[in-house]
């Protein structure tokens, strides 16, 4: 895959804006990593999670899964976390 430079320089940009806010985040957020992962830094996402309010954000990290959690074999797991975390919102 290729992509424009200036498509990359406009990820570059939105990363380091989204990391500069992490801590201004006004809602609730499930943060969910596979730790497998080889397209994105899994350590990347757990340290915005970790800059993040933490009473807003719930962080996951799918130890083993690739970069399509939600099509890997455990993805029934995966669902079901993700449907836990809404009922829990809902519930309160």
């Amino acid at each position: 895959t290729t992509v424009s430079a200036r498509w990359f320089t406009s990820v570059l940009h939105a990363h380091t804006d989204t990391c500069v806010r992490a801590a201004t985040l006004a809602i609730p957020a499930l943060v969910m990593q596979s730790g497998a992962d080889t397209l994105t830094d899994p350590a990347k996402t757990r340290s915005w999670a970790e800059a993040a309010p933490a009473h807003l954000v719930e962080y996951v990290e799918w130890e083993g899964l690739y970069h399509e959690m939600f099509n890997e074999p455990e993805k029934e797991f995966v669902f079901e976390r993700v449907e836990q975390w809404i009922q829990e919102r809902l519930a309160g």
